[in-house]
């Protein structure tokens, strides 16, 4: 089993999309794909989930979001509860550390998207897990477990869940952001992977990441180094490795060089070049080495998707499945008309998602 983030600093690069495209790729493969939004703005719910549907989970969870276990016990660990029975998002899960007390003794299931993919949704609030990392990563490691498990959750979370459904890749889906809620999630990654848009923004964004991977890793060494043999187990076997980018949303054009318009083509360029000067090579993973400043899968996803994605939303399946779906009237034309290029996605991601493994 591998925990694999997608992750940029900059906003609006299409982590969503494209992991969700990747993940149902893999998929219909025959890999066993578990996908966690643990993204606040909940983005890659949408693409599971009705706005009706997440607010129905939002809702029968609040009191446990708003409550916590007050009384120092996971109640729900001494009685039967039908939230355990149910879908539950990532907050839900996270509460018993959050309030200090044990972990649930039933894990709810996943929401079944496709065969061999699940989804845990989001939740708005999650952003307030923050503030609980920022209390306890100040504590001694070596004098508080509970801090060691909190920062830790994720990774115990979605092991949990791989052990018990034989889920084979656990994919998260994280916000545009080098706070401490993703540095919980990333450090306790085994990889991740970069979509970036061929823009000054993104580029840069890939400093901060290769600056926050060198300040991550001398705290994690330090945490890793302080505690016993059996919290050690709460963490990666290795510090998260990067896998590599990807383009993403740019402007094609088939006459140019890199198939790109010369403004997203200059930014294109250098991405591989800030790649190599900002991330360090001990962060790279070691499959990936010898082709890091290629993009994952060549350019098979570099092209914008236009309103796609949208649809994809809307109708709760990958791009290429949505010709077979039945359409509104107001799509019918669009995807008629373009139905070749949607099926064609298919085989984009299919490239993009076996490229993606086999640098793991």
């Amino acid at each position: 089993m591998k925990i694999i983030a997608v992750f940029h600093n900059k906003g609006g690069v299409g982590k969503s999309t494209l992991l969700f495209h990747t993940a149902c790729a893999l998929a219909e493969q025959g890999h066993k794909i578990l996908m966690i939004d643990a993204d606040p703005q909940s983005n890659l719910s949408l693409y599971g989930l009705s706005d009706i549907d997440l607010q129905a989970i939002w809702e029968d969870e609040e009191n446990v979001i708003i409550d916590g276990f007050p009384i120092g016990t996971n109640t729900f660990n001494t009685a039967s509860s039908s939230l355990l029975n149910s879908p539950r998002t990532i907050h839900f899960l996270l509460k018993p550390v959050e309030s200090g007390v044990d972990d649930y003794n039933v894990l709810p299931p996943a929401i079944h998207l496709f065969d061999n993919l699940s989804l845990i949704p989001g939740r708005i609030t999650l952003s307030q897990f923050e503030s609980i990392l920022a209390d306890r990563w100040s504590i001694s490691p070596d004098e508080n477990v509970l801090a060691i498990r909190t920062i830790t959750q994720f990774r115990t979370i979605a092991t949990r869940y791989a052990e018990t459904y034989g889920y084979e890749y656990v994919f998260f889906d994280v916000s545009p952001s080098l706070g401490l809620l993703n540095r919980a999630i990333l450090t306790t990654c085994d990889a991740f992977f970069m979509p970036a848009t061929p823009d000054l923004f993104s580029m840069y964004g890939i400093r901060n990441i290769g600056q926050s991977l060198t300040r991550w890793k001398k705290s994690y060494d330090s945490m890793y180094n302080a505690v016993g043999v059996q919290l050690k187990k709460l963490f990666a076997p290795d510090f998260v490795k990067f896998l590599g980018y990807t383009i993403y949303n740019a402007r094609g054009r088939s006459d140019q060089p890199l198939g790109l318009a010369k403004a997203h083509r200059d930014f294109a360029e250098k991405i591989p070049e800030e790649i190599k000067k900002w991330i360090p090579k001990e962060n790279v993973a070691l499959q990936a080495t010898n082709n890091i400043e290629y993009s994952i899968g060549g350019n098979a996803v570099w092209g914008s998707h236009n309103t796609y994605p949208a649809m994809a939303q809307k109708y709760k399946c990958p791009m290429w499945m949505i010709p077979g779906k039945e359409l509104e009237n107001e799509d019918k034309l669009t995807v008629t008309s373009n139905k070749v290029r949607f099926l064609d996605t298919q085989k984009s991601y299919y490239k993009f998602s076996n490229d993606l493994i086999d640098r793991i």
